[in-house]
């Protein structure tokens, strides 16, 4: 009983950051991570993402790419669910937060097919509109 009580309050907590980030509200997206990080099994690569994300919206590129690298060798290294298209849309998107930054330690991850990237991937992490249509395969 304990562990569903777990599963459905990591889930509420998921939630919240979820609605807070399509509100573009990152210190909230971080206090509900958080909340959610002490009911959560599995540290995966979105919510390594959304983390890493909220952090370097809110100034803090350092523990923005402790994040970042978390979630790409989680998506590499580990047991991912992801397929390779989609570890190459992540190393994408993470080369694209930081194009903008002075620092940009990430390289262009290449090219993927985009019907094999899941809807929920392009719409929590969605690339800018110039690096889509360069790394696309038609």
């Amino acid at each position: 009983m304990l562990l569903v009580l777990k599963v459905v309050l990591g889930s509420f907590y998921w939630s919240r950051a979820l609605y807070f980030y399509s509100k573009r509200n990152y210190g909230k997206v971080l206090s509900s991570l958080d909340a959610s990080a002490r009911y959560r099994l599995v540290f995966d690569e979105e919510f390594l993402l959304l983390r890493g994300f909220s952090l370097y919206m809110l100034g803090d590129e350092g523990a923005a790419l402790k994040d970042f690298n978390a979630a790409l060798d989680y998506s590499v290294t580990r047991k991912s669910s992801l397929n390779k298209d989609e570890v190459i849309y992540i190393k994408n998107y993470v080369f694209d937060v930081f194009s903008f930054s002075e620092s940009n330690p990430y390289e262009f991850g290449g090219k993927y097919v985009e019907g094999n990237i899941s809807s929920n991937l392009i719409d929590l992490f969605p690339l800018s509109d110039w690096l889509v249509g360069f790394s696309k395969i038609e």
